[in-house]
């Protein structure tokens, strides 16, 4: 099953039309996002494509790789500036641990993408019925660091990963549909909606969330290295300030949004996207006025933080403070 361009960002592609002005200097910037069939590749490629449009002095690519890790170590190589991530492996790159083992990454949080729930779900009849009833039975995963929740909901009923069989999962749903694992990772605005509805009216999907297990981590974010926001401050305000701006144009202006999305990719349907803007608009807004969309609330990674040390996927002390840098936001936000 192919995935393109989810609506929710397509106000990224209208906004970007109408923001800023570009410095007399020729600057660059790489963007680190995902494989081709996900979901980072087609966002960090419109904001690529329309910020290089805009500014004529500044020229944006989006780079294909392998999600958050390699992301990671791309902007701490130097070979990206801005990395789309899951907020657990950035933690893991701060820390140098598990994927980065013996490499800390010295990076800088700029905003929260969309607020990424992750869930995992079962067909009804699997004889899933608690996490108890999967050992050693076939978990579909991604691998790419986002992993890190279900390894915390395992933890809290004193499982570790080893106790189940882990299938790597890539981006189509059809494995889970024909029965290769019985429990897959989804997120709400795009898997979870393409299984609802190849089962409406056929089976029964049960839903797990972290929730239920005091697990939930809330993803997605953009990050730096510390050298980059020092470095290209000027630029990364200008961008988020774009991302910002195609957030709410896209909530307010949902049909022009979606065409859009469908002008760039005529094998999307409008009714699925439609269904994926709703679903993002509520995950973005949830508790949030508009004008604080992106915000990064401190209490967001002191839970985080939390989890992961309690499911023993991290050793040390960390703050807050130490990971993001709110300061790019506000300037983007337009606050002092």
């Amino acid at each position: 099953m192919k995935r393109g361009f989810t609506s929710a960002f397509a106000g990224i592609l209208a906004a970007a039309l109408a923001f800023g002005t570009a410095t007399a200097q020729q600057r660059a910037i790489a963007i680190g996002t995902g494989g081709t069939g996900g979901v980072y590749y087609p966002i960090g490629g419109a904001l690529a494509n329309l910020i290089s449009k805009t500014f004529p002095n500044m020229q944006a690519t989006a780079q294909v790789t392998g999600g958050s890790v390699d992301n990671l170590k791309l902007i701490n190589s130097g070979q990206s500036e801005l990395a789309f991530s899951m907020a657990d492996a950035a933690l893991d790159a701060f820390n140098g641990v598990d994927k980065f083992k013996g490499t800390k990454v010295p990076l800088r949080t700029l905003m929260v993408l969309y607020p990424n729930i992750m869930h995992v779900v079962s067909i009804e009849g699997t004889g899933v019925n608690t996490l108890a009833d999967l050992k050693g039975r076939p978990v579909g995963l991604w691998l790419g660091g986002d992993e890190a929740e279900f390894i915390a909901m395992l933890a809290s009923v004193g499982m570790k990963l080893s106790d189940v069989r882990v299938v790597p999962q890539g981006f189509s749903v059809i494995p889970f549909l024909n029965g290769d694992y019985v429990l897959s990772e989804v997120t709400v605005y795009n898997e979870l909606l393409e299984i609802e509805g190849a089962i409406r009216g056929k089976d029964t999907l049960q839903i797990i969330s972290p929730g239920q297990f005091n697990s939930a981590i809330v993803s997605d974010m953009i990050v730096v290295t510390e050298q980059t926001a020092q470095r290209k401050r000027d630029e990364l305000v200008r961008f988020l300030r774009a991302s910002l701006k195609g957030w709410r144009y896209s909530i307010d202006h949902s049909d022009e949004a979606i065409d859009l999305v469908l002008a760039a990719n005529r094998e999307l349907k409008r009714d699925e996207q439609k269904k994926q803007l709703q679903a993002v608009s509520e995950l973005m807004l949830k508790g949030t006025p508009p004008g604080d969309i992106g915000t990064m609330r401190v209490g967001d990674y002191e839970n985080m933080i939390r989890i992961l040390k309690q499911s023993g996927q991290l050793t040390r002390d960390v703050k807050p403070a130490d990971v993001f840098d709110d300061g790019i936001w506000k300037l983007a936000k337009g606050s002092p």
